[in-house]
């Protein structure tokens, strides 16, 4: 985890989640009647958090994602999901560089289950990401999920 700010910790996650979420959404957009109802509209640190997502909009990343595997999401995808949606982060796979719009699977060449995973405050510092070609290895074990990914950062206040 990076800490880039001290009122705020950005996240980001990357690995072998063994989670298949197909294309179920990483987020939640709110009703602007259920804001009316609670009286949220002013509040400005509650309405940030509810809002989050649209720092992807702000960046041309696209909110639907898409995914090259065409599996049912298991109950790993439906935790990792709830997980971004109340930490309001993000899967980069499918949303930025070489793997926007392609959703490229990490496992066997079927699924996807491998994600790198950002806080939305981390996408712009994001220059590239690749999944690389599939491998095979000592002719039983399957590896794909190399990914390459940089991110420019000029200021790094600690890392924990």
């Amino acid at each position: 985890m990076l800490f880039l700010k001290k009122e705020k910790l950005e996240y980001g996650f990357i690995g072998d989640f063994n989670a298949k979420t197909s294309v179920l959404p990483d987020y939640i957009i709110l009703d602007d009647n259920i804001i009316d109802i609670l009286n949220l509209d002013e509040d400005n640190e509650i309405l940030e958090y509810l809002f989050d997502y649209q720092n992807l909009l702000r960046n041309n990343i696209p909110l639907h994602r898409v995914s090259g595997c065409s599996c049912k999401p298991n109950n790993y995808g439906h935790r990792l999901l709830n997980l971004c949606k109340k930490l309001n982060i993000y899967s980069v796979n499918s949303r930025v560089s070489n793997d926007k719009g392609v959703g490229a699977r990490t496992c066997k060449d079927i699924s996807v289950v491998d994600y790198l995973i950002l806080s939305s405050q981390l996408f712009p510092l994001l220059k590239k990401i690749a999944i690389a070609e599939f491998e095979r290895y000592f002719l039983i074990a399957t590896v794909r999920f190399v990914l390459n990914f940089k991110l420019h950062c000029s200021h790094i206040l600690e890392a924990s």
